[in-house]
């Protein structure tokens, strides 16, 4: 199992009165992910992140259990000597494997944001966005135009806009995590000149979208070509191997030929457990999304609030299309 943390978030305490911090503790494994807990924090330091996610591990008898930490890379989490996950490690007495996200797209939203002078940040809300969001009901949403009734965005956009929409199409027939991944994909087909596909869309059945698939799959026939290139392999040391040592992996399958590999169960196993590692912080904002809705509905207890969440998260796992405009 692998514990995720890191997003922390400002919320108004329960009773109103000041704000704390709030940091949400899930543990995932190959088709679980359990919300434990939404601790409030005293403060946003290693030493506090590391005690809240401690005692929320021993609460449900996990600390045994956990063999990696999810993390965004801030110093409060990844500090050499006070980082939460360096301390949580030392309380837990036994080596654990750091997974860590790292907010790259977040540095090159940064970067376009700085060079259009779109606006300045200075707190983790954008206020234009806020803004936005906050008027939306007030805005006609029959009224939109694309990128054609802009001429220089339509000189910058017009030789890409048809690879824009096949490679938009190709990710919405695939499983997103996120509702909102989905939704802005739709957004881009439709500000680019396309039309979304309906949900029973076929990928396969669209020719252009073949023919794109065609420019970046790798051919059986060039496999061998492609190893005989220079690989990183430094990446692979002695300590590669214990990675299966930790998750309890068979080695069994190296020992077999790589075409075998498939029909092997140990291999299989692996790589079921290894794919389900969720090394982003979709989980964690799930959390606090959570967190965020019910912060100050039904009660003011702390012991009942957390009980509140668990139920919620629960219910929405049961029923996925839990919204109210969701058909009957």
């Amino acid at each position: 199992m692998q514990s995720s943390t890191g997003t922390q978030k400002i919320l108004p305490n329960l009773i109103g009165t000041e704000n704390v911090d709030r940091l949400p503790v899930i543990i995932t494994a190959p088709n679980v992910e359990q919300l434990l807990g939404v601790p409030h924090l005293s403060s946003g330091i290693g030493k506090e992140i590391s005690s809240a996610v401690y005692n929320t591990l021993n609460e449900w008898n996990m600390l045994e259990k956990v063999q990696a930490f999810v993390f965004d890379t801030t110093a409060s989490n990844s500090g050499r000597l006070n980082g939460s996950c360096v301390l949580l490690e030392q309380m837990l007495n036994r080596p654990i494997l750091f997974l860590t996200w790292h907010h790259i797209l977040e540095i090159i939203l940064q970067s376009v944001f700085s060079y259009s002078k779109l606006t300045t940040m200075s707190s983790p809300e954008i206020s234009i966005f806020k803004r936005f969001k906050n008027n939306w009901n007030q805005i006609d949403q029959t009224k939109f135009s694309t990128y054609v009734s802009d001429t220089g965005i339509k000189k910058i956009l017009h030789r890409i806009a048809d690879d824009v929409i096949i490679f938009c199409k190709n990710a919405l027939n695939q499983n997103l995590p996120r509702d909102d991944y989905k939704e802005f994909l739709e957004l881009l087909i439709i500000f680019v000149g396309g039309v979304p596909p309906k949900e029973n869309f076929d990928v396969e059945d669209d020719e252009l979208n073949t023919e794109i698939q065609k420019r970046y799959l790798l051919k059986i026939s060039d496999v061998s070509q492609f190893f005989k290139q220079d690989l990183p392999v430094e990446l692979l040391t002695p300590k590669s191997k214990n990675i299966f040592q930790r998750f309890q992996l068979s080695m069994a399958f190296l020992h077999q030929n790589p075409e075998n590999w498939p029909n092997i169960k140990s291999y299989t196993n692996a790589k079921n457990i290894l794919q389900h590692l969720n090394v982003v912080n979709d989980v964690a904002e799930r959390g606090v999304k959570l967190m965020e809705d019910f912060n100050t509905k039904f009660t003011k207890n702390e012991n009942q609030k957390q009980y509140v969440l668990k139920v919620v998260q629960e219910y929405r796992k049961k029923y996925p299309s839990h919204r109210k405009d969701a058909p009957k």
